[in-house]
């Protein structure tokens, strides 16, 4: 598996953020505010394998989900 790199034919997982954080990300803390601030509200999109997840699409797919499950419990 090719991997390890964000480059044309590896397989890379990437979160990637709202740019409009509340907290502002300084360069010298940045990557505390990350571990510590910044939670699933943040996430704008998830790239798994090349496929793009956008946040919206991920909870529409929940929300039917529920339904789905909701109806076989009904």
């Amino acid at each position: 598996v090719k991997g390890g790199v964000i480059r044309e034919g590896y397989k890379a997982d990437i979160v990637l953020l709202d740019a409009n954080l509340i907290y502002p990300l300084a360069d010298y803390r940045m990557y505390s505010h990350l571990v510590y601030y910044v939670d699933g509200r943040y996430v704008e999109k998830v790239i798994v394998n090349g496929a793009i997840h956008n946040k919206r699409d991920i909870e529409e797919q929940l929300i039917e989900r529920v339904k789905d499950l909701e109806r076989l419990i009904t």
